[in-house]
């Protein structure tokens, strides 16, 4: 049986490596977008998540599959969550620089302008992912080391 802090720490590594190597500025503009390329770019992310954690699966049969599934889909809905409240949070930031704007009227959009509050939902979606592989390692997975230990838990 694995080691369980080492198994936490690859589904942390799985998680970035889903995020920041395998994801795509083109894949991040299609999840950011609206309509079916929005939902390909999220289907696409998905999948590369699934495969990321998979090994899981492999490993640990069907609390295992359990543990891909449930981070997948949650991937994917707190990905679009931030997609959602960072385009209203723009939106905010334009309003406030059209009431502060005096001369000829500002952009229409923020372009590459990186303000406090897509920041901290930055930093709050990274935390949410985070949280769940820390959450599925414990609930599904954790009790197999404890069994396999000749702990209390059930396989």
């Amino acid at each position: 049986m694995p080691d369980a802090v080492l198994v936490l720490a690859w589904l942390v590594l799985a998680h970035f490596v889903a995020d920041f190597v395998l994801q795509s500025g083109g894949l991040a503009a299609a999840k950011a977008s609206r309509g079916s390329r929005a939902l390909a770019g999220l289907a696409t992310h998905g999948l590369i998540v699934a495969l990321c954690v998979a090994p899981a699966g492999l490993a640990f049969g069907e609390r295992g599959w359990w543990l891909v599934l449930v981070t997948v889909l949650s991937h994917v809905a707190i990905d679009r969550a931030k997609v959602v409240l960072t385009r209203r949070a723009a939106a905010a930031a334009l309003r406030e620089a059209h009431a502060r704007h005096e001369g000829p009227p500002p952009p229409e959009h923020l372009g590459r302008a990186w303000t406090a509050r897509p920041a901290a939902l930055f930093l709050a979606e990274q935390g949410a992912h985070l949280a769940v592989a820390g959450i599925g390692w414990g609930v599904p997975l954790y009790p197999l080391f404890k069994w396999a230990e000749g702990g209390s838990g059930k396989r």
